[in-house]
């Protein structure tokens, strides 16, 4: 492809829709390019390829695309757990706010009686 390589179709798909499997090809091996550890990984078929290896890299790709998805629904639901437990603690700690401010104005309602008696 012209002015744009496989590497940055691929980082530009995770960014936009990071499920989809993304598997690139290329039939000049100096054209493969560098992974460094912080990069996508990217898939390279190097040409030529057999019928099966192209099957086997495609089924690799989308098993991998679905275990990564299963990973971030899984983060979501860890998220959303986690969101829940935070909003009843806040609503606890509301309630016993509520039930403190009770007591106080009671404790100073006796406290008024007594010293009016």
């Amino acid at each position: 492809m012209p002015g744009i390589d496989g590497r940055q179709v691929s980082e530009t798909l995770a960014r936009y829709r990071p499920s989809v499997a993304v598997l690139c090809m290329s039939g000049n091996p100096d054209a493969v390019p560098h992974v460094s550890p912080g990069d996508t990984p990217v898939r390279v078929m190097l040409k030529p390829f057999t019928a099966e290896d192209l099957y086997h890299a495609v089924r690799d790709a989308i098993t991998r695309a679905a275990d990564l998805t299963a990973i971030a629904e899984d983060e979501i639901v860890r998220a959303h757990a986690g969101l829940s437990r935070l909003a009843t603690a806040l609503e606890s700690s509301r309630s016993m706010r509520g039930q403190l401010q009770d007591l106080v104005a009671a404790a100073q309602q006796l406290r008024r009686m007594e010293d009016s008696a």
